[in-house]
Order: structure tokens, then sequence, then C-alpha cells
């Protein structure tokens, strides 16, 4: 069974008083929470990770995703990436929906992206 865990990464909302989410994994699960944060008035528009440049580029051409939410049409708002780094620079809070068996390294991955992020000249941490 998935899980997801999300997270703060900045101490403030960005805009309009609401915060920029990215979700990491674009399964079943993380296409979904894309989907919901997508249908949320007045929200930014969420980011989406995906492993696979083939699942990036139907989300953004497509708007769906037929490998892991076949039939489902996705809101044109969400902007997905395979650039793990894009998406942490692009977020406020970040969702992890990634299997167990590769949470950990994901994670060390978001984690890594947003060490090199706070330390860049252009970040607001």
């Amino acid at each position: 069974m998935g899980r997801a865990y999300a997270w703060r990464v900045v101490s403030g909302p960005a805009e309009n008083g609401r915060l920029r989410v990215g979700v990491v994994g674009a399964g079943s699960w993380g296409t979904t929470a894309a989907m919901v944060c997508a249908g949320v008035a007045d929200a930014p528009a969420p980011s989406l990770w995906a492993r696979s440049t083939d699942v990036v580029q139907e989300i953004n051409t497509r708007h769906t995703n037929s490998k892991y939410l076949a039939g489902a049409v996705l809101p044109a708002s969400i902007h997905a990436t395979a650039d793990i780094a894009e998406l942490v620079a692009a977020s406020d809070l970040i969702v992890m929906a990634v299997p167990s068996q590769g949470f950990r390294g994901i994670l060390e991955m978001v984690a890594a992206a947003g060490a090199r992020h706070r330390n860049s000249p252009q970040s607001p941490l």
C-alpha cells in the first residue's frame, strides 16, 4: 500500500497566501494528489516529479498518465518534471508519494536538492 508524506520547505506562503505544492512520485497516488492540489481555487499550479521522461512528456503534452492512472484527464495546470531539483526549487510544500522500497533513496535526492537550493544565491531561504 502506498503512503504519502508531506513537509514544508519554507516558512511562509508564496502566491496569494497559498503554498506551491510539489509532488514527488507520478504513480497513481502522486498523480491523484497533484490533481487534488490543482483543483484548489486560486492555488498555484502544482509540480509533479516522475522518474520517467516518457511519463513527464505525456503529462505535459496530453494531460494524461495512462501508465498509472488510465482514463483520467489531468488538469492542464499540472507541470511535470524529471528534474527533482527543479521541483524542490519551485515548491513550498513537498508531498512524498513514492513506493516504500524507493522512499529512502528518493528522499535523499530531495534532501540534496533542497540543500543545493538553500545554498543558492537566488534562494529566499
